[in-house]
């Protein structure tokens, strides 16, 4: 059980940006708007409403994407939008994770969204 009384809380829109699941807190706060964000805090589940509403270490994170469905597990709240592989230090994606097309599952594996692992460095040539 984890003890909410001293966690680090963040406001879920930037959440989503620092992590990387949205390129802007614009885009963040549509998708919240629009009913395609749950969350899920010990036992109980709903629908985010507000783009500021607090999020803690183990809080469950469900986004409806064109793509497929992402379930994450936040783990911290971070401290910027940083690369990709310090976002990824902020979620662990869940088995219920589904992406829908090939090219996205690809693309998203590719990224080190369905892995732990950090993705291929690229030559800067």
């Amino acid at each position: 059980m984890v003890d909410y009384s001293e966690s680090e809380t963040v406001r879920l829109d930037i959440w989503l940006w620092r992590a990387r699941f949205v390129k802007t807190r614009a885009l963040a706060a549509k998708l919240i708007k629009g009913g395609k964000v749950r969350l899920t805090r010990g036992e109980q589940t709903q629908r985010a409403t507000k783009s500021n509403t607090q999020l803690r270490s183990g809080d469950i994170i469900t986004l409806h994407r064109p793509h497929g469905l992402i379930v994450a597990r936040m783990v911290a709240a971070g401290e910027r939008r940083g690369p990709a592989l310090e976002a990824q230090m902020l979620y662990e994606l869940m088995p219920e994770t589904q992406l829908t097309s090939s090219r996205e599952r690809d693309s998203a594996a590719q990224s080190g969204l369905l892995t732990n692992k950090p993705p291929r460095a690229t030559s800067g040539a």
